[in-house]
């Protein structure tokens, strides 16, 4: 009930405005423009007018803007059109020089064009070029289009400014990336493209680019398919074809282009495969870079390893409804690479109140196996940590759904996937034709007193 009576009021403050929408400025009669509307500057009639600056009161219509504060100051960038006088004048376009009463506001960027395109906001037109009258924006040819309305990241669309499209480079986990480690023929880079207001179902095309001085080399194109949150995105695996595609010994230029958008620049490093000859587990990587990175690919294997039923990146359907998935890779911790899967819920299917993430598995390993028969003998601690959303004094739910933890807190939890956090071992081949190094007591025992730190971290950010 409550969110109708928000609808109706919104309405009726549109309805109320003067014709007025959302991030529009237009010309109505001076009475109309109030509240968080502002007069820009006021004028004779609708159309064939003479105008005035905004502190004169002479004239019935204004050109009233429901964006902004209100700030009519002139710094340069913003004028919209030229006055000859203050009051009773004609007008000239906003590149003229000869008018100096200039009609400015907020951070406006104001051409005069035959027709204004479906990015900017056509906010009046003029009869001529100078000595001419003034008229709404269809009114006469000479058209002042606008852009500037809407902050960084947003941009003008049907009259309202929206998030703006992009298109970047993501890791794994979705995350904006611009360098990234690469194993060829091993690494996927995700190409994203959002906020397309394209329909659900429409296919666009990724062309992936390489700089160059003189021409851009021509990677490879990869189709996508938009979402019903009119995203699209698509994997892309590094080959050694795409890499000799760009002539070059130095990979740092790299950019894709998708529906008329262009994304950030990549740059790769190339990690040799004989320098993976070291890792199988998490545990494994020595530097915080190719711990978080996953450069050898290893984190799926570390999860998946330890238990039969857990697939990474699966998606499984609760007993609510929603959808759920275990997101694995490698995560740094106080110096130490370990092994780390987060339990996801399906964003737009999450009863109120419900968290977004359950929570994450972390787990430390150590084995004293070189691999060098082809299978891997190793053990593992873990220890669990509640997503920071996931932690409630009372229970907000059903019985079965959320449940009591050791912390005396309540969690959401249906289908219980913290009770899958935990220690073993095991033996299992060994990943491609991986060995490890020996590995001897010492890291069992660095092994044990992770774990124990795991345990004192979760305690500290709780309290």
């Amino acid at each position: 009930m409550e969110r109708k009576g928000v609808i109706i009021v919104f309405f009726l403050v549109i309805f109320l405005s003067g014709i007025i929408s959302a991030e529009n400025c237009a010309i109505v009669e001076r009475d109309s423009c109030t509240g968080e509307n502002h007069i820009v500057m006021g004028v004779s009639a609708e159309t064939d007018a003479h105008g005035e600056v905004a502190d004169q009161n002479n004239y019935d219509y204004v050109l009233c803007c429901d964006l902004g504060t209100g700030n009519t100051t002139c710094n340069g960038e913003n004028k919209i059109i030229g006055l000859e006088n203050t009051t009773n004048s004609h007008a000239e376009v906003g590149a003229g020089i000869t008018y100096t009463n200039d009609i400015c506001y907020e951070n406006l960027d104001c051409i005069n064009k035959m027709a204004c395109n479906s990015l900017e906001m056509g906010i009046l037109s003029l009869s001529d070029l100078i000595d001419a009258h003034i008229g709404r924006a269809g009114d006469y040819s000479i058209k002042i289009c606008c852009s500037g309305m809407c902050e960084e990241g947003e941009e003008y669309v049907e009259n309202q400014c929206t998030i703006a499209q992009a298109a970047y480079w993501a890791d794994s986990d979705g995350n904006h990336i611009t360098h990234q480690d690469v194993l060829v023929e091993n690494t996927q880079i995700i190409l994203v493209l959002s906020n397309s207001r394209l329909s659900q179902g429409t296919e666009v095309t990724f062309k992936i680019y390489e700089q160059d001085p003189l021409l851009p080399d021509l990677i490879r194109s990869l189709n996508g398919i938009v979402d019903d949150n009119e995203t699209a995105n698509i994997i892309w695996t590094v080959t050694q074809a795409d890499l000799d595609a760009t002539g070059e010994t130095d990979f740092d230029g790299f950019y894709f282009e998708v529906n008329g958008e262009s994304s950030n620049l990549l740059s790769l490093t190339l990690v040799n495969v004989s320098s993976c000859g070291f890792a199988t587990l998490c545990g494994d990587y020595k530097f915080q870079q190719e711990c978080e990175s996953d450069i050898c690919n290893v984190g799926e294997f570390s999860i998946e390893s330890k238990d039969s039923e857990i697939s990474c990146d699966e998606i499984e359907t609760d007993s609510e409804g929603c959808q759920i998935w275990a997101s694995c890779g490698c995560s740094w911790m106080d110096n130490t690479c370990i092994s780390k899967k987060t339990e996801n819920i399906q964003p737009d299917c999450e009863p109120e109140g419900n968290p977004s993430e359950i929570g994450s598995c972390f787990y430390g390993e150590s084995t004293t196996d070189d691999c060098e028969d082809g299978f891997l003998s190793y053990s593992w601690e873990s220890a669990w940590s509640w997503g920071i959303d996931n932690i409630f004094d009372n229970n907000p739910g059903s019985e079965g759904t959320y449940i009591l933890g050791n912390d005396s807190k309540w969690h959401y939890d249906p289908n219980l996937r913290s009770d899958s956090c935990t220690g073993g071992s095991k033996t299992v081949p060994c990943p491609v034709q991986i060995r490890l190094p020996f590995f001897g007591i010492f890291n069992i025992v660095s092994v044990m007193i992770l774990v124990g730190l795991i345990y004192y971290l979760i305690k500290r950010e709780r309290d």
